[in-house]
């Protein structure tokens, strides 16, 4: 066997194994995509989820109408309940409910 036919067999083997590293790294980086998509999936019902459970609570439908109404006489707990509903307690309903109430809600 000569030096060229060894040269010629190594570079063929490292071709094939750049090629296989390349199919691996495509399967890891499709794996990964749908994982993110699986778990940003998951999230989403979860909220869903979240928002029917606080809807249909039976307990929830006086304070969203105190909260609709921007009632001043309404408890921490209450604001909290519908900062908690609305997810996002920077801005909206909570937030106003809040200010009107001269209290500031984190």
């Amino acid at each position: 066997m000569t030096l060229e036919a060894i040269y010629f067999i190594s570079q063929t083997i490292a071709s094939v194994a750049v090629i296989a590293s390349l199919v691996y790294l495509a399967l890891q980086t499709r794996q990964a995509a749908q994982s993110s998509w699986a778990a940003m999936h998951e999230s989403r019902a979860a909220t869903v989820l979240h928002h029917i459970d606080t809807t249909t609570d039976c307990e929830f439908h006086p304070i969203w109408a105190k909260g609709n109404a921007a009632a001043a006489d309404m408890s921490d707990a209450e604001i909290g309940k519908i900062c908690d509903a609305s997810q996002r307690p920077d801005r909206g309903l909570g937030r106003a409910l809040s200010t009107k109430a001269g209290r500031h809600v984190e």
